[in-house]
C-alpha cells in the first residue's frame, strides 16, 4: 500500500509538470487541452478511484510528451489575398535514441474554403529521423488565393514511428502531438458567435456551464462576462462571472464555458446575460438564457456527507 501511494505521488508530480506545460506552452493543441483536463481531474481529486494502470499510463504519456520538442507551438499568418508566406517548424529530440517522426496535415478550414482551395498549404518533408538531442526542420509554404475569405486552418500532427521505439517501451499506443497553422486573409475577417444555452452543474465545485459557438470565419479567444440575475427578485446574484478563455475557438466550432461563481447560487430560477468582446472591438450581447439551480439534499455515503440534486 505504501509503495502504491509513493508511485501515485510521483506520477502526480509528473502530471503537474505536464499540466503546467499544457496550460502555459501549448494551449492551441487539442490533445494537450484534453490531456490537461485529465491531469487536473487527478490532481484535484486525490480520492478518485481510477485503475492504477490508467494513472501510470498518463504518467508515461506526460514524460513522452515532453521528449519531442516543437517550435513554434502555433503558426499564425495574416496575409492579403494573393500573397504567400514561407517559414519552418523545428522538431527537437530529447530522447537518448534516434526517433523517426511522421508528419500529417489535416485541413480543418470551413467547408467552403476546404473544398475550393485544397492546395493552399505545402509542408515538407513528411517523415524525418532526428538524432539524439538533435533537431530537424520542416518547411511550409502558404499561398493565399485571390478569392479567399476568412481563415485557413490546418492541424499538423507528429507521430513517433513505432519502429523507433524499443519493444519493452511499447504500451499499446502511439504518441501524437499536434499544432495548428492558421492563415488569415487580411481584411476579410468576420467576428460573430452564438450563445445558445446555459445550465447549472451541481458538481463538487458548482459552476455555470454556458455553451457557445463561433459563427464567424476566424478564430477567437472568448472574452467577456456573464451577469447572473435571480428571476424572482430581479437582482444580480453576485459579481459578473468573467469569461477569459486561453484557448482559441476556431470558426464553426462550439465550446462549453465553465464559469465558477465566488459563492454557490441558492436554489431557484435564474437568467444568464452573456456579453462578449471581439478582437476588432465590437461587442456581442446574447439573449438572456434561463437556467435552474435545483435544491440539494444531504445523503450519507461511505461515511461522508455528499450532496445530490433532487429530481
Amino acid at each position: 500500500m505504501e509503495l502504491s501511494k509513493m508511485l501515485i505521488k510521483n506520477v502526480r508530480i509528473c502530471l503537474r509538470s505536464c499540466t503546467q506545460r499544457c496550460r502555459d506552452s501549448v494551449p492551441q493543441t487539442f490533445y494537450y487541452q484534453k490531456f490537461a483536463q485529465l491531469c487536473s481531474v487527478l490532481l484535484h481529486n486525490p480520492g478518485l478511484k481510477l485503475p492504477f494502470i490508467f494513472i501510470i499510463s498518463l504518467g508515461i504519456l506526460s514524460i513522452k510528451a515532453l521528449a519531442l520538442g516543437i517550435d513554434p507551438l502555433a503558426v499564425r499568418i495574416t496575409e492579403a489575398p494573393g500573397a504567400a508566406s514561407k517559414g519552418s517548424i523545428v522538431l527537437s529530440n530529447e530522447h537518448s535514441e534516434p526517433i523517426t517522426v511522421k508528419v500529417t496535415v489535416r485541413d480543418e478550414s470551413l467547408k467552403p474554403l476546404r473544398e475550393r482551395f485544397p492546395d493552399w498549404l505545402t509542408l515538407e518533408p513528411r517523415e524525418v529521423t532526428i538524432a539524439p538531442k538533435g533537431t530537424a526542420d520542416l518547411s511550409y509554404n502558404v499561398e493565399i488565393p485571390q478569392a479567399a475569405l476568412g481563415q485557413f486552418v490546418a492541424r499538423i500532427s507528429f507521430v513517433e514511428n513505432p519502429a523507433s521505439i524499443k519493444p519493452q517501451a511499447k504500451i499499446g499506443f502511439q504518441m501524437r502531438l499536434s499544432i495548428y497553422l492558421t492563415a488569415t486573409v487580411k481584411g476579410t475577417e468576420v467576428y460573430a458567435s452564438d450563445v445558445h444555452s446555459a445550465r447549472w452543474v451541481p458538481a463538487k465545485r458548482k459552476y455555470l456551464e454556458v455553451m457557445m459557438k463561433n459563427t464567424g470565419n476566424v478564430w477567437i479567444k472568448p472574452k467577456g462576462q456573464c451577469l447572473v440575475i435571480n428571476k424572482a427578485t430581479g437582482v444580480s446574484a453576485g459579481t459578473p462571472l468573467l469569461i477569459n478563455s486561453k484557448f482559441p475557438l476556431y470558426a464553426g466550432r462550439a465550446v462549453d464555458l465553465d464559469l465558477i461563481p465566488e459563492d454557490a447560487l441558492e436554489p431557484g430560477e435564474y437568467q444568464a446575460h452573456v456579453s462578449l468582446k471581439f478582437p476588432d472591438g465590437t461587442q456581442f450581447v446574447a439573449e438572456p438564457l434561463d437556467f435552474t439551480v435545483p435544491e440539494t439534499v444531504k445523503t450519507l455515503s461511505d461515511s461522508t456527507l455528499s450532496e445530490k440534486a433532487l429530481p
